[in-house]
């Protein structure tokens, strides 16, 4: 478990390098990228990690939301259009899963991010930070075991003879 016992004010430069180095190694480990939307600005920042989860070179995010809604799945885009402004309005985290294609291969893949928004409760919204992951292989697996469950009910719904499992 990853925790930090002291406020970062009250640390030394070295034990916060030290925190920040293992809450990367952390993050580098379980395949998550981070990113960090700057309301105020309209600016996105992403580490290396977004880049390759978006199938893109490092450092060539233009850093604008509009940016990355284009690289979503045209199906899913409008629905991540609207689930950030209600995470705003209601201050709530964004959990949600959508699709992109990997502009080197056209390759499909599907993402999950989880995000949390920053701002003094009495105030207004400054901030939107997250990680993302991919679950491509996991929905793939999901994917497959659906077409066999309904390949196998319709097999045992059409048979001539019931048979009892």
């Amino acid at each position: 478990v990853f925790s930090i016992n002291l406020p970062v004010c009250l640390m030394s430069s070295a034990q916060v390098s030290s925190e920040q180095d293992r809450l990367y190694l952390a993050l580098s480990s379980a395949g998550m990228g981070t990113w960090d939307w700057d309301l105020p600005a309209d600016s996105m920042s992403w580490d290396e990690r977004m880049h390759a989860l978006f199938g893109l070179p490092p450092k060539t995010f233009d850093g604008c939301y509009e940016g990355f809604l284009s690289s979503i799945h045209e199906a899913d885009r409008q629905r991540m259009r609207e689930e950030f402004p209600g995470a705003i309005s209601t201050r709530s985290t964004v959990d949600t899963e959508f699709r992109i294609i990997w502009p080197s291969d056209g390759s499909e893949h599907t993402l999950r991010i989880r995000s949390t928004v920053h701002g003094e409760l009495t105030a207004k919204i400054e901030r939107i930070v997250g990680v993302a992951w991919d679950i491509t292989e996991r929905r793939e697996t999901e994917c497959a075991l659906e077409k066999e469950r309904n390949l196998l009910t319709t097999l045992m719904e059409n048979l001539p003879q019931r048979f009892y499992f």
